[in-house]
């Protein structure tokens, strides 16, 4: 299992900044373990909790991922209207949520 140095497990690297990020800034998330899901395309990457009542969920697709895990990625965004998204094919990882401490 690919993990990173604090034994996050990671589903490929294009997951490695965002984690860093997160643990860079110090922020507070939960990183979903998806190992026993059918399908780990419908859950967030991870949830960032420190924005206010509810958990934003962060999506990375990877530039590797198949049609269908894309088509069940994009129904899960839908159905959430404040999700973050990161397309990881693109260079530059756009800014996380603001933290409401």
């Amino acid at each position: 299992m690919l993990t990173n140095g604090h034994w996050i497990p990671l589903e490929g690297v294009h997951e490695l900044p965002l984690v860093q990020s997160l643990i860079a800034q110090r922020r507070r998330f939960v990183w979903p373990l998806r190992y026993d899901a059918q399908r780990a395309a419908r859950f967030p990457n991870a949830l960032l909790l420190d924005v206010g009542e509810a958990p934003v969920p962060l999506h990375v697709f990877s530039p590797f991922v198949t049609a269908k895990d894309r088509e069940i990625k994009e129904a899960a965004l839908r159905a959430c209207d404040h999700g973050w998204v990161w397309p990881a094919d693109t260079s530059v990882m756009p800014a996380l949520p603001l933290a409401s401490r």
